[in-house]
């Protein structure tokens, strides 16, 4: 029994191959990072005044990071603002003059590519 290497995009697989029956091999495209807009919108309490940045940024994969990651964009924006509520993406912040809330919005595209579109495959022969 030997080994195959198979390297593709970043990633790598030793796979035991065996000399006998039928091989299937499937290329793993490494993943393309998660560049998103992390919307931050504030409304001031008061006056109703709002007010709207946005942040690209990597979305981590877990919530807890998600979290962190929108505790220190809003520490920035509103560094007295306290988070009130958090779940599914989204979060709410609260200060003395500020509801603040953030969100992650669209994919942003990165150097040019786009996300690929959902493409069914064609079948091989025509019938």
């Amino acid at each position: 029994m030997g080994a195959a290497e198979i390297r593709g995009a970043g990633v790598c697989t030793r796979t035991p191959l065996t000399s006998a029956g039928p091989c299937t091999v499937a290329i793993v495209p490494s993943p393309r990072s998660a560049h998103r807009l992390l919307v931050v919108e504030a409304r001031d309490l008061d006056t109703d005044e709002r007010r709207r940045n946005t942040v690209r940024v990597e979305q981590p994969s877990t919530e807890a990071g998600q979290r962190t990651q929108m505790q220190d964009v809003v520490a920035e924006l509103h560094p007295q603002a306290r988070i009130r509520s958090f779940g599914q993406g989204a979060a709410s912040f609260l200060d003395a003059d500020h509801l603040i809330v953030v969100h992650y919005g669209d994919r942003v595209e990165d150097d040019g590519l786009r996300e690929p579109e959902p493409q069914m495959q064609q079948p091989l022969f025509a019938t």
